[in-house]
């Protein structure tokens, strides 16, 4: 079909004549069944109106066929513009939150543009960054019992900030993380990722929480389960992981 469209656009009036002296040939063939009352004289008078009005239709039917197909193009043409356009994160990156929409992104191939939010000055209180996130807040995360936040303040962010991490809390939270992470070890046993045999959200979420663990000076909470050992290996090699993780600098 485009092989068709292609040599009537190049052979714009060939392909008018053509249909035109088909379109008299009918006409004459048609007249000329049988006894019909017309003279030959006009018999072509007719044979060229049928055909110039067959002609015009030919034309009129182009024509609109070209304005929808290039019409249709520009749409197309602007939903690609849209599409390409930068997607702006607004966010920090040691951010966990952050990291994870990241991910998807660099999973998808997607261009984004982190735009820094001065958290420190509590600048998502306030607009502009209300506008983007009515909430004006960062949220915490309580995964199946355990306080996963505190656990990290504890472990990474208060060594950080010269302050002496509470080792009661750590106990109690490291405690309560090995259990959830026994059933882990127990589904990786069984298959590569946690949702299967492939690579999901289930994995993805996981990640910017072990950076920080992995970091710090319990990292055998992972290292000592050799089917979760196996299995954060494979997902933090992954190319996504890999850039977003080297964001992650506190």
């Amino acid at each position: 079909m485009e092989a068709f469209q292609s040599w009537v656009s190049e052979h714009k009036l060939t392909s008018i004549g053509a249909v035109w002296a088909s379109a008299i040939g009918a006409s004459l063939a048609y007249n000329s069944r049988g006894k019909s009352p017309l003279k030959p004289s006009l018999r072509l008078i007719h044979a060229r109106m049928h055909s110039q009005a067959l002609t015009l239709a030919v034309l009129s039917g182009a024509a609109a066929y070209h304005y929808y197909e290039k019409s249709t193009s520009n749409q197309e043409k602007n939903s690609l513009q849209q599409i390409s356009m930068v997607i702006k994160v607004h966010g920090i990156p040691p951010s966990t939150c952050t990291a994870r929409v990241l991910l998807c992104l660099c999973e998808k191939g997607l261009q984004y543009e982190l735009v820094q939010v001065d958290v420190e000055n509590s600048a998502q209180k306030k607009p502009p960054y209300l506008s983007l996130n009515p909430f004006g807040q960062i949220p915490a995360l309580k995964d199946g019992g355990v306080k996963i936040f505190a656990l990290i303040r504890q472990m990474i962010v208060n060594p950080i900030n010269g302050i002496a991490p509470d080792e009661k809390i750590i106990e109690i939270e490291l405690q309560n993380l090995a259990k959830i992470l026994d059933v882990y070890e127990e589904r990786l046993s069984e298959y590569k990722y946690l949702g299967g045999d492939f690579y999901s959200m289930a994995d993805l979420h996981h990640i910017p929480y072990l950076v920080y663990f992995m970091r710090s000076s319990k990292p055998s909470i992972v290292t000592s389960r050799p089917c979760m050992n196996a299995w954060w290996n494979d997902i933090s090699s992954r190319a996504a992981s890999v850039k977003v993780v080297e964001l992650m600098k506190l």
